[in-house]
């Protein structure tokens, strides 16, 4: 387990030791190469992982993801490196507030896969840097990297910072603290965003009542518990490239059933089964 993973593993163990000690139940998981933490508060089932945030936006430009939902905050950062899967438009937006007048759009791939562009969000949008390349791919994970140190805003390719720039912009002195990603005109998108200084936390709120996924894309798996079935909806993988957002076990079969986040799905009543969401 590399450096930066051992601190994130100590942070979580001082959290969970000082301010969770009565309700932990479950533990320690490996997540590929890395380590991940699991572990119940009441009936909402939480995990930590010391890997990438994966995250799928659907072709919608009204709908804006914050990172800040899955515990991802700009603190004391200032660059951040990203895979992403899309046809076209991923646009990664940065804030100095959560809701603001201005923001900065880093876009890849817009005007059907054209170009990559810097663009200043406010009343009237102005664009201050643009580079021409077909540069995104429907079924293939793509690296990016951008950089807003002082007033420098840098946009680009390869997983190494500052080397394949395609855009740069000089502009006043700016602390960004919050980050929405954002996908559209014609296209979703799947997100592989790297967390360089924070351990990550998410939760799973249980659906009232016996419930479970239905859906033609559901996948259905063997289990040997709750928290192994959440393990398998949270880890990407070849059937589930962008993870997903909700799953059902049923413990007397163990039976766990996952969709991919990017598949449509319905939750029907069923006896026997519990369904979790991502909060």
């Amino acid at each position: 387990m590399g450096m930066e993973c051992q601190q994130k593993s100590h942070v979580l163990e001082e959290l969970l030791s000082n301010k969770m000690q009565d309700y932990v139940v479950y533990v320690l998981i490996r997540y590929l190469n890395d380590i991940k933490y699991t572990f119940v508060v009441s009936n909402i089932f939480y995990f930590s992982v010391c890997v990438g945030l994966r995250a799928f936006t659907p072709d919608n430009i009204g709908y804006s993801f914050p990172l800040v939902r899955k515990g991802f905050t700009f603190t004391n950062i200032t660059q951040l490196r990203f895979k992403l899967k899309a046809c076209n438009d991923g646009h990664i937006f940065l804030h100095e507030d959560k809701v603001a007048d201005e923001s900065w759009n880093f876009a890849v791939g817009p005007y059907k896969n054209s170009r990559s562009q810097i663009i200043r969000i406010s009343r009237v949008d102005s664009i201050y840097c643009t580079h021409y390349e077909k540069i995104l791919d429907c079924n293939e994970f793509r690296p990016f990297w951008i950089r807003w140190k002082g007033g420098l805003l840098e946009l680009g390719k390869g997983s190494e910072f500052g080397i394949n720039r395609m855009c740069v912009h000089t502009t006043t002195p700016i602390r960004f603290n919050y980050a929405f990603i954002v996908s559209g005109w014609g296209s979703t998108a799947c997100w592989d965003i790297d967390i360089p200084s924070t351990v990550l936390i998410s939760g799973w709120k249980k659906v009232p009542g016996n419930r479970m996924l239905r859906g033609l894309k559901v996948k259905s798996y063997q289990a040997r518990s709750q928290q192994v079935c959440a393990d398998r909806c949270a880890t990407p993988t070849e059937d589930l490239p962008c993870g997903c957002v909700e799953y059902s076990y049923n413990k007397i079969t163990k039976q766990c059933l996952v969709v991919d986040e990017s598949e449509t799905s319905t939750i029907v009543t069923a006896t026997d089964w519990r369904t979790w969401q991502l909060m």
